[in-house]
């Protein structure tokens, strides 16, 4: 019996050793991998974000994601934090584009941008002058940004319709922002009435393209777009197909931009100028991140490949707060300027 009970013990610790030493090997396994993805990461850019792809025309593409959108949203003051998507695009410049100088360079001038202080202009621009001197190309690109979302804010005209005087060709694009869309799939009130200004615009400018943004945001069915919906309605209204570039991923308004930036460098190179058509609070904020999406894009690719050239509103006679002032607007730069974006 106690022969027995011993051999009970030697084989019980022996057993127990046994898993103790799985263990340590799970674990160093684990270490080994976990070293390795880093090792084989790759550098993340602002514009990391994957291209999307083109659908046909006259379809609907099924949504990238099925969280809520942006729901404009202004009404609730709220909306879901930007998605990047997961893959990264290759760009022409190493790594990020930014050292630690230079990303808190960046960020202290959005944040002094953004608390509005009585000698914010200066700070600013001594800030951009150090961003300058440590990366050009990144100084250029950044005070261009700051500059033009000051002036988006401070100076630049909300127009009721288009001027007579943009490109009568391709070279222009007409971009209409989304707005989260009702329940069952159909266009709120004032997504429609940012559509049919859209369409005033483009039979005036009946060579130009009109580019409809926003993923699925329909409670009901999640594959019905913003982009798709829109579009169904200008074909509807005797729109040419061909004219049609959808941008059917975006739930946020910088995603809109860097999305819709993404489609035009890679399927439509003719384009050099957009004019932004949304609601009157929505404009500041969407023409700012159009313009910061084709800077980003010209510090990391080269080329400068648009410039937000007009817009036009709809108007919302005051009943949406939204997004008007830079205070509201500043967390939209911050992200797309983050390199992890």
């Amino acid at each position: 019996m106690k022969r027995t009970s011993k051999h009970n013990r030697t084989r019980g610790r022996s057993i127990l050793f046994f898993v103790l030493l799985l263990l340590v090997l799970a674990v160093l396994l684990l270490l080994r991998l976990g070293q390795e993805r880093v090792k084989a990461a790759p550098e993340i850019s602002p514009f990391s974000y994957a291209v999307p792809s083109s659908a046909p025309v006259g379809t609907e593409a099924p949504p990238e994601t099925t969280v809520n959108a942006e729901t404009e949203k202004a009404a609730s003051g709220t909306e879901q934090e930007p998605k990047p998507e997961p893959e990264p695009r290759k760009t022409g410049r190493a790594g990020s584009g930014y050292n630690a100088a230079t990303y808190q360079l960046v960020s202290d001038m959005i944040y002094i941008r953004r608390t509005d202080a009585p000698d914010g202009d200066a700070q600013i621009r001594a800030l951009e002058q150090q961003l300058r001197e440590a990366d050009p190309e990144l100084g250029e690109a950044w005070t261009g940004i700051m500059d033009y979302w000051e002036y988006a804010n401070r100076e630049m005209p909300i127009n009721t319709s288009l001027p007579d005087d943009l490109p009568q060709d391709d070279s222009l694009c007409l971009v209409v922002l989304g707005f989260q869309l009702l329940y069952d799939g159909d266009m709120a009130p004032e997504l429609l009435g940012r559509c049919e200004l859209a369409l005033q615009c483009a039979r005036q400018y009946p060579n130009a393209y009109i580019a409809v943004t926003g993923g699925g945001t329909a409670g009901k069915d999640k594959s019905i777009t913003e982009a798709g919906v829109m579009a169904d309605w200008f074909i509807a209204q005797g729109i040419a197909p061909e004219r049609i570039i959808r941008e059917d991923a975006s739930l946020t308004t910088d995603q809109n931009a860097i999305n819709t930036c993404a489609i035009l460098i890679r399927d439509y190179p003719q384009v050099r100028q957009l004019a932004i058509i949304s609601s009157d609070y929505h404009l500041p904020l969407g023409c700012t991140m159009f313009t910061e999406a084709a800077l980003l894009c010209g510090f990391y690719l080269g080329e400068v490949p648009y410039t937000v050239v007009s817009n036009a509103a709809w108007a919302t006679n005051g009943s949406t707060i939204g997004y008007k002032g830079m205070k509201n607007q500043a967390s939209y730069v911050w992200i797309m300027a983050d390199p992890k974006y």
